[in-house]
């Protein structure tokens, strides 16, 4: 009985060795890690990330055995970015997948100033965006806004400045605009 005892652990072995080596044909083992697409960016918290490969939730530095021959969904959720390039993914070797997550918003500063006497804090500032949504912003206060293309206007009473049009891609814009003083109407303009 020792003899078949000693048998049935060399079958065990040679088993584990055989699908070991069928493991390393068919399936990689990924680890995903998540970083943003911006140089030291403040905002960006890897910790609130959230992994999910195939529709099963998964932690960032798990081993996941994937299917080599398989196409992938890979996606990562984490509030104020979105995931750049594809969800889909083929992987024909082990290792490390490193995912990238591009802001969806920006900080912008927009800075009023004006001709002597001019108070900046009496300044309506507006930003609107293409779809027609709209932000009211504060004169030299940081805002965060969604990137995108915008239309900054400013006005107070008695004054304006020409609506200038924002393509809000960086992390952080300081914009800088000058209201002028509007010009009174000419006389008799009104009268009929």
């Amino acid at each position: 009985d020792e003899v078949a005892e000693q048998r049935v652990e060399l079958l065990e072995a040679c088993l584990r060795e055989i699908a070991k080596g069928i493991n390393d044909k068919f399936v990689a083992t990924m680890t995903f890690g998540v970083v943003s697409t911006v140089k030291n960016d403040e905002e960006f918290n890897a910790d609130a990330a959230t992994l999910a490969v195939d529709g099963v939730e998964r932690s960032f530095g798990e081993k996941v055995g994937l299917m080599k021959a398989d196409t992938h969904v890979v996606e990562v959720s984490l509030d104020g970015y979105k995931q750049k390039g594809g969800k889909e993914m083929k992987f024909s070797s082990s290792g490390t997948k490193k995912l990238q997550m591009a802001p969806t918003t920006c900080k912008l500063t927009v800075n009023v100033k004006g001709p002597a006497g001019f108070d900046a804090s009496s300044a309506t500032i507006e930003l609107v965006g293409a779809d027609g949504a709209s932000e009211s912003l504060t004169s030299g206060e940081e805002s965060t806004v969604q990137q995108g293309k915008w239309t900054l206007k400013v006005s107070a009473d008695g004054y304006s400045a020409k609506p200038k049009a924002l393509n809000l891609t960086s992390n952080k814009k300081v914009e800088n605009i000058t209201v002028v003083k509007e010009a009174a109407p000419a006389a008799g303009a009104n009268a009929q």
